[in-house]
């Protein structure tokens, strides 16, 4: 992740730069453009909560972490909620990253694609453990907030399975992605799978089809939303390794 003076940071419903079809389709030879975007602060704690994002701080007066720029906290959690919040905002985190500033746009597809079912079980997972004082926000954080982007790891997935990959197969492209992203962290936009030779052919067919149908992360309207859940995001702010970094707020590293 690039840090610098008058970058804004990339939150995990970001307000895109726009560079799509009118359509909302991806041309043939996506444009990636690189601009200082409004923020959209999805998943940073809502202005009205007891944590005050404005001056980085949590209610103790502890400071907020800004978005690290090696490692991606929470990846070895014990927690079951902040491992998959991790695994699910990091992911993101470096595929808006690859989306925006990769030297070759079709770095960041294949990246999504093998992201795919990551995104997916950590969501599930998520689910399965939500905190119990916040559940009554699980599904608008779950369905609502990190929905679009689910959809389209279930599209990206489903491409996969046409193709002709195997659940098993699937899940070793997830492994790799995971191992991958622990080890380059959220710095490196052109973040790359070695994908193993069997399940190249099949990967590569996933990757054009996935890519000629849907337009980049950064040029997706669908990722672009007002929706919040306090509640959530003060917990994870509060309790997960990360404190909330990993959806993204406004506060940068030097």
């Amino acid at each position: 992740m690039r840090s610098a003076a008058g970058i804004v940071t990339l939150a995990l419903l970001l307000v895109a730069c726009r560079g799509s079809d009118d359509d909302g389709t991806a041309s043939e030879e996506p444009t990636v453009t690189v601009e200082s975007a409004p923020s959209s602060t999805a998943i940073a704690v809502a202005e009205d909560s007891s944590t005050d994002v404005t001056s980085g701080a949590l209610p103790s007066g502890e400071p907020i972490a800004t978005i690290p720029t090696e490692g991606v906290p929470g990846l070895d959690s014990d927690d079951a909620f902040c491992r998959a919040w991790s695994e699910f905002g990091g992911t993101f985190q470096a595929l808006a990253s690859a989306s925006n500033l990769a030297s070759d746009p079709i770095t960041a597809v294949e990246a999504e694609v093998a992201a795919s079912v990551v995104l997916i079980r950590a969501v599930e997972t998520m689910r399965e453990n939500y905190p119990d004082e916040v559940a009554d926000e699980a599904e608008l954080f779950l369905d609502d907030l990190l929905g679009p982007l689910t959809r389209r790891a279930e599209k990206a997935q489903q491409e996969l399975l046409d193709a002709g990959l195997s659940p098993d197969q699937i899940t070793v492209l997830g492994e790799l992605w995971l191992t991958t992203l622990a080890a380059s962290g959220l710095g490196d936009p052109d973040i790359s799978v070695d994908v193993p030779a069997e399940l190249a052919a099949g990967f590569d067919e996933a990757v054009a089809t996935f890519g000629g149908n849907l337009p980049l992360i950064a040029v997706d309207p669908s990722l672009v939303t007002n929706i919040e859940a306090p509640a959530t995001q003060q917990y994870i702010a509060i309790n997960c390794p990360d404190q909330g970094t990993l959806g993204g707020n406004d506060f940068v590293g030097d």
